[in-house]
């Protein structure tokens, strides 16, 4: 009887013991999960070194792993739940992707990081309705669109539109030339090459302002008026500002274009131009005009 009680109190303590260990031993058997995956680049391919982390649900850092050569990476020992893990390398764009652990289970996740990007762009404007001759602005600029709206076709007509922009003569020592801003500029190049405003057909450099001349507004793709020191733009020493004319480049598409136009004042002009392809790889535009 004794033996048999004896029996009974070893199982019973067996038994308690067993009870009291099971919740120390449960969270140990929900930490089986793991995150595993791989990180490519933006053409798909392995990144190697690649740093991953992975927070759970409040923010802690829970665990991390480095990409091997195949771009792969596993993080285990993870309690069921819902985690971030968050790829980076160094000039690349770092991803973020959300995972669910199973108990026990193994969630994958696939990164691709795209190249990265810094740039700052600031940007300052102001929107007012004023009359155009009065607003203050530092660049005035006309496309081919507003060019037809407009009818600008010669230096008279582009200094109506333009505010501080004058042309006048251009003989040497006499006058005041082209000004912009109450600056103006003369054609004597025996004691200064550069201009106070400097005139550019097509990007380059001119003395004088032959693009502007009445015939010379036809064909063109846009007129740039840019008014203050331009040194810094255009690489000269232009105190008072800088006229920039671009013309009608060839393209693939066969298109001609005429103008004639007869005043009341003894004036007359004709102009014309063509263009398109030759081959496959070039094209050509002639453009040219009479005035009297």
């Amino acid at each position: 009887m004794a033996s048999r009680l004896r029996g009974w109190r070893n199982a019973i303590k067996v038994f308690a013991l067993v009870i009291f260990a099971l919740p120390f031993s449960t969270p140990a058997w929900g930490q089986g999960g793991s995150v595993s995956g791989t990180v490519l680049d933006v053409q798909g391919s392995p990144l190697e070194g690649a740093l991953v982390s992975l927070r759970d649900a409040g923010g802690g850092n829970v665990g991390s792993a480095t990409s091997d050569r195949n771009g792969g990476f596993s993080i285990s020992g993870l309690a069921a739940g819902n985690y971030t893990a968050t790829a980076s390398s160094g000039g690349l764009q770092t991803s973020s992707e959300t995972v669910d652990v199973a108990a026990g289970g193994t969630a994958r996740v696939e990164f691709r990081l795209l190249a990265s990007y810094h740039e700052a762009v600031l940007v300052t404007a102001e929107k007012v309705e004023e009359n155009i001759l009065d607003v203050p602005m530092t660049i005035t600029a006309f496309d081919s669109e507003r060019l037809r709206e407009l009818v600008i076709q010669d230096r008279t007509d582009l200094q109506s539109l333009v505010p501080g922009l004058q042309f006048g003569d251009e003989m040497d020592q006499e006058g005041q030339g082209t000004v912009i801003r109450g600056i103006g500029t003369r054609l004597a190049g025996q004691t200064h090459s550069d201009r106070a405003v400097a005139t550019y057909i097509d990007g380059a450099y001119t003395v004088g302002v032959y693009g502007t001349l009445p015939g010379g507004g036809f064909d063109l793709e846009r007129i740039e008026v840019a008014r203050g020191p331009q040194g810094t733009l255009n690489g000269r020493n232009s105190i008072a500002g800088s006229i920039n004319l671009v013309y009608k480049k060839p393209t693939r598409e066969w298109d001609a274009l005429a103008m004639m136009e007869v005043t009341d004042v003894s004036q007359s002009r004709v102009n014309a131009a063509f263009g398109g392809p030759i081959t496959d790889t070039l094209s050509f535009r002639l453009t040219g005009g009479i005035h009297s």
